[in-house]
């Protein structure tokens, strides 16, 4: 981040195709590795949120538990038993609550403000469920013209949903062969054609030789 101003993890020496299509980190606010295509995993931590690599980019490294502290003879001098036992009890309970909420969980990328990504590579990546209702507005409206917009008071479902399937028709339509095709140009003329009909001793009724009168074909004959 010192040299280039901000924080970017792929490193184009190492992996210089995800450095061509315009990746920058590897799993910031992302469901998959761009490496590996591994599941991302995030968890909070102080307020923070961490990722981590589950498909194997990041190897797990286990840490040995320390040993508690022992309470000094002080600390606990004056104090009755059962004093104690509700001090102790009440840090534990807060420690067995953080770590259940701080289990890593597979990520669900969100929109990022401080990462920002470019409107097609969040559709295209991920769908019309990571773009907002004014995007997937202003991309109704540039392909098909204002009329198809769901309504304005429409939650964010709906306008996935049309979007969803205003691409899906697309892709459909994309698919069909197209009427206009032409075929490609015969690879030998008609003339050739009659010849070799004739060569082979075929009588020229067995299949049509396209553009041939019956006196041209003769004539080529």
């Amino acid at each position: 981040g010192y040299d280039t101003g901000s924080i970017l993890t792929v490193d184009a020496t190492l992996d210089p195709s995800l450095a061509a299509r315009g990746e920058r980190r590897y799993i910031y606010n992302q469901s998959r590795c761009a490496r590996c295509s591994g599941k991302v995993s995030s968890w909070n931590m102080s307020g923070r949120t961490c990722y981590a690599c589950e498909g194997g980019c990041q190897p797990k490294q286990f840490l040995i538990p320390s040993t508690p502290p022992v309470k000094s003879k002080s600390v606990a001098k004056g104090k009755s038993n059962e004093a104690i036992a509700a001090v102790a009890k009440k840090p534990e309970s807060n420690v067995v609550k953080s770590k259940r909420s701080e289990q890593p969980t597979q990520h669900v990328p969100f929109i990022s403000h401080c990462a920002p990504v470019t409107i097609d590579q969040r559709l295209n990546e991920h769908g019309p469920e990571r773009l907002t209702i004014k995007e997937i507005r202003s991309i109704i409206e540039h392909k098909v013209g204002s009329n198809a917009l769901p309504s304005k008071s429409a939650n964010k479902a709906t306008h996935v949903q049309a979007l969803r399937n205003l691409l899906q028709k697309e892709s459909v339509l994309s698919t069909k062969p197209s009427a206009s095709c032409h075929l490609p140009p015969p690879t030998i003329s008609a003339e050739d054609a009659a010849r070799e009909k004739a060569i082979s001793g075929e009588n020229r009724a067995v299949e049509h030789i396209a553009e041939l009168s019956r006196e041209q074909a003769m004539k080529a004959i």
